[in-house]
Formats: C-alpha cells, structure tokens, sequence
C-alpha cells in the first residue's frame, strides 16, 4: 500500500580539507572520466589520475554514519549506445521526446498568469494556508504569479522586485531537473548526501528544493525524519510522504529557522543566490549544534582530460558565457572554481569543512557502464532544454536578440550530440559542521 499523503504545501578558524583519491581507488584508463574527486584550484585538471570515489563516513556519537541511497547506478548497465553519444538510447528509454529538442523561435512578449492559470491542481492554494512560527512567511501571494516570456512559464517576482530567477519552471524544465539529480545519484553510487550524518536524523531541510525529488527520496528512506523543502515557487508533487512538507520561501530573503536541523541541503542554487556568505550563515542559524550544511553544485564549464572539448566552439563559449552574465548581473556562476561555498561557510562559522569534486560526464563517451549511465542523464538533461538555460540570461542580461540565443543552443545541441568531445562537468559537493 501506497502510504504516501496530501501534504498542505506551504569570520572562524574552520579548516578546509579537499579530499583526493585514495591509494585503494580503482584506476581506469584516461577517456573514461569516472567519479574522480580532485582540487578544482589546480590548473591542469588532467594531472589528477582518473580514479572512482572513495567515501568514507566516520562514525557519530549518536549512531551509525547514514549511507542513503537511491539506487540508479543499473539503470543503464548492460546497454550500448547506438550513436557515438548514446542519444538514442535516452530518447528510447522515455526521458525526452525528439521533437521536444527542436529548436525553435518562441514569440518574447511577456504575459503574467494568475494562480488559477498556472496550475492544474489546487497546489497554489495549498501554499497559502496556516503557517506555524517555524515556517517560513516571506513571500506574499504575489510570488504565487506566473509569467510567459520565450513561449515558456517563469516564477514571476513583485512589481519592482529585482531578483529574478533566470530560469523556467514549467514542465519541461522540471524534466530537467530531474534528470541531472537521476546522474547525480548514478554518479555517487545512489548517495544522497555526503555528510556523515545518524541514521536516525530527525529534522532536514531541502532549501531550493525545486521539484521536490531529493527531499522526496530523502524522506523515503528516512520515515522517522521531519523533512521540509523549501522553493520559491511552488511546483511540487502534492502526493508526498507523510513526513515530508512544502513550503515557499526565498533564501535571499532572512530565514525564519532557529536551531531547528540536524541537515541543511541545497543543490543547483549557482546563479540564485545574490551572497553565499549570508547564504551559508542562514543554514549555520537553522542548524542544531553539531548539525551539517551540504551544498552540490555543478560548474558552468565543460572540460576533458584530452582537450578534444577545445575543438567544439560552442562548448568553448559555454564558461565565457557565463562568466558574463555573472559579471553584469552581479551573480556569481563561477562557485565551484573559486571555492566561493568552502570560503562562504568558512566565514559562517563552520568548521571540518570538507569540499569533494567529482567528473559528471556529458554523452555515452565512457566506457565504465554506470559512468556512461552518467552521461546519458547528463546530455538528455542539457540537451532538452537548452533554450530553457539560455533565453533570459541572454536576452535580458546580455542584450542578445532571441536569434542569436537560439542559434547559440543549436550550435552547442549539435556539439554536444556528435559525441566528438569526451567532455564532462565538475560537480562541487561541501559539507561543513556547526560547533
């Protein structure tokens, strides 16, 4: 029996240590690009031999060290690819539909929708029903609206307001989403977090928690836990487990939580956050003593061991093109390159703040089956929505015209699915603990 419910929706001394790979790790070929952690300061990534995870969690006194995980590590195992990226194979397994890929010139004129016209179910409505005094109340219904720009929906802010996210939160880029958190779990052999929290952890919270899909796994496997996710708009499941709830809120805005979890997560939060320092003291103000903070974030900057991502313009471009959206919208895309999390909760407070860097492929290129798996989920994800991940960061930050941003994803879309680069993405995890 399904026992899944309708939830209501609603400056230290710490010291950072970057974990390398161990003597024990498995050695695989260069090419393969598997599960490396690695120093992301250090220049010529390629000197760093290519070697699987090796994660290890210490013992708490309170109880065993927590091993979650979600398995989709066989997913693909057993399969090959029928073109040189493996495309074919994602489209056959029902992740994306082809003719979701196509690109297209969405019509730029803007519409506001109202909560009515946004959602299918009562889900907005949800939001707005009584909150306790630790729940958060610093969005107004305002934040229930929807704008269509780019012939996509988006999370529209207040007359006025300036922080926007650049991104949409329609359908197609929840498939998003959920895709990349599908190649994050394949990727760390179906962990959920990397802190060596209990067991037993009682009280957890997801901070932009998007579609809900990690706090819906986490509270799964955790039924004794209190789980609370937290997004600004409210586009998750209704039908949850009983001991996970919804809740809107704005991280950039002042947090609501006192000393209330054993776990603070956030993941994909690059390019929302306006000050990860007063980020990361929100999170250290919401922890219980001795509770941990975990960021995840993926670099905005394909690489490869063998420089064959160097030959593809497009990919090429990616990095510049965001560093300059960061640079003249004040939100920094260059997280995992210059430690700005490890800094920001070192400045918090934090202390035994450790940072792992793991080679996220891009494309069916690897050899290793799960690896492979890895990229599948990585390109399907990129490659259905890049219009998505462009158009309002281009258009309106950048000044482009909404042809040269769709050119821009047809280039890179057809870089990308020619398998020609063995490229792969840096993904940042960091954990630190509150004293």
């Amino acid at each position: 029996m399904d026992n899944r419910t309708q939830t209501p929706t609603q400056e230290s001394s710490a010291s950072i240590d970057v974990v390398r790979t161990s003597d024990d790790a498995k050695s695989i070929p260069l090419g393969d690009s598997p599960a490396l952690p690695y120093d992301i300061s250090h220049d010529d990534l390629s000197s760093y031999p290519a070697c699987a995870a090796d994660v290890t969690n210490e013992p708490q006194p309170n109880g065993s060290p927590d091993v979650s995980s979600k398995s989709t590590a066989e997913s693909f195992a057993g399969h090959d690819s029928r073109d040189g990226n493996g495309f074919a194979l994602v489209q056959e397994a029902g992740f994306i539909d082809s003719k979701d890929t196509e690109s297209t010139m969405p019509n730029a004129s803007s519409t506001v929708l109202d909560q009515g016209d946004s959602f299918t179910s009562s889900a907005a409505s949800d939001y707005t029903g009584d909150e306790g005094t630790d729940s958060t109340c610093s969005l107004d219904s305002a934040h229930l609206n929807h704008v269509r720009e780019y012939g996509r929906r988006y999370h529209a802010e207040p007359q006025g307001e300036s922080r926007r996210y650049l991104w949409p939160n329609d359908k197609r880029q929840q498939e998003l989403l959920d895709l990349l958190h599908a190649a994050e779990l394949c990727l760390l052999d179906g962990r959920l977090h990397e802190a060596p929290i209990r067991r037993d952890v009682q009280g957890v919270l997801d901070v932009g928690t998007g579609t809900g899909i990690w706090a819906i796994d986490f509270a799964d496997d955790h039924p004794g836990a209190q789980v609370i996710g937290t997004d600004i708009s409210p586009i998750q499941p209704q039908w949850v487990p009983p001991n996970l709830e919804f809740q809107m809120d704005d991280v950039n805005l002042e947090w609501t939580f006192e000393e209330r979890f054993e776990l603070v997560h956030s993941r994909g939060m690059t390019g929302s956050i306006t000050d990860w320092v007063e980020f990361a003291k929100g999170a250290f103000g919401a922890l219980q003593p001795g509770g941990y903070f975990e960021c995840h974030e993926l670099s905005m900057s394909f690489r490869s061991d063998d420089k064959t991502h160097e030959n593809c313009k497009s990919m090429m471009r990616w990095e510049g093109f965001w560093n300059d959206v960061g640079n003249k919208s004040g939100r920094s895309f260059t997280v995992v390159e210059d430690r700005r999390l490890e800094k920001s909760m070192q400045l918090a407070g934090f202390t035994d703040i450790k940072a792992r860097v793991y080679k996220m492929p891009v494309g069916g290129w690897p050899k290793d089956l799960q690896l492979k798996g890895v990229g599948l989920y990585t390109h399907a994800a990129i490659d259905m929505d890049l219009e998505g991940l462009l158009f309002r960061p281009a258009v309106e930050v950048l000044r482009w015209s909404l042809e040269e941003a769709t050119m821009f994803a047809a280039q890179l879309r057809k870089e990308l699915r020619s398998g020609k680069a063995h490229a792969y993405l840096p993904l940042k995890v960091v954990f630190g603990q509150k004293p």
